[in-house]
């Protein structure tokens, strides 16, 4: 799914997504605090942006008619 929105222009950086599907893998099996909170870094200084990205791209691209 990753691969055909990246080929279609709805996610910029196909890496950061990839590593977001990993991070959700990973964490959903997780029980160890230092890893979730290890995550959780990563989702405030990398991943929330590319959600932040896709959101725009949605709305400015994809979505008619406004929300």
């Amino acid at each position: 799914m990753s691969k055909l929105a990246y080929s279609a222009r709805m996610l910029s950086d196909e890496e950061v997504w990839l590593e977001i599907l990993r991070a959700r893998n990973i964490l959903s099996h997780v029980y160890d605090s230092g890893k979730a909170k290890n995550t959780i870094v990563d989702i405030r200084e990398k991943y929330l942006t590319a959600f932040k990205d896709l959101r725009k791209n949605l709305e400015e691209n994809w979505i008619i008619g406004g929300e």
